[in-house]
């Protein structure tokens, strides 16, 4: 595994009780010296990770993509925006992760695309989204202020409007927990019943 593959895997380990900034915005800052292979390989991993049925570690993919793709400069930009990259995208959202999650997704790449559409190098932006569109993501919902008058976000502010990671996960969890306890009653009264008759 490669430098920025460790980084990636670290960054977004399910083990991970909250999101790692530091290591994201480390990871930005060496991207904006590595090579274009490097970026293509870190774009390779991060959407490895954000196509993982994990919700956990696909927040902690999407958060950390963004913080790249403000701060890792040029070419790793360029590889996201690219068919490559909206493959795994696709894979995400197909993905049973909890509507929140996507939801963010889907905030991210209309704020790049906010900031960069505009830019013919970054065009593909446009194209992603009405690609990811008529596959059924619905991005009316999703509004972004002016590049000039969007204040800095903060993960929790990114991840949903206040809620930390960690708060998102439990409730997933919570709702998972929730779905086993009613299988398993439900396979233990089915035997009872059984036994009744």
């Amino acid at each position: 595994m490669g430098k920025f593959e460790d980084l990636v895997a670290k960054a977004t380990d399910e083990g991970l009780t909250d999101e790692n900034w530091q290591l994201y915005m480390f990871t930005a800052d060496a991207l904006q010296n590595a090579s274009d292979s490097e970026c293509a390989a870190t774009v390779k991993a991060i959407g490895k990770r954000l196509s993982s049925t994990n919700p956990r570690v696909v927040l902690y993919s999407i958060s950390l993509v963004n913080a790249c793709f403000e701060n890792g400069g040029e070419k790793f930009r360029r590889r996201i925006c690219s068919r490559e990259f909206l493959v795994y995208v696709r894979k995400a959202f197909k993905n049973n992760i909890p509507p929140n999650i996507k939801s963010n997704l889907r905030e991210a790449l209309v704020s790049w695309r906010t900031e960069y559409g505009n830019r013919p190098e970054y065009s593909y932006l446009h194209t992603m989204i009405s690609e990811l569109s008529a596959d059924g993501q619905d991005f009316s919902s999703v509004s972004t202020p002016s590049v000039s008058t969007r204040p800095a976000q903060s993960g929790a502010d990114f991840l949903n409007k206040g809620e930390s990671a960690n708060q998102q996960v439990s409730a997933v969890q919570f709702e998972a927990d929730i779905a086993k306890a009613i299988a398993e009653s439900l396979k233990d009264s089915t035997p009872q019943q059984q036994q009744q008759q």
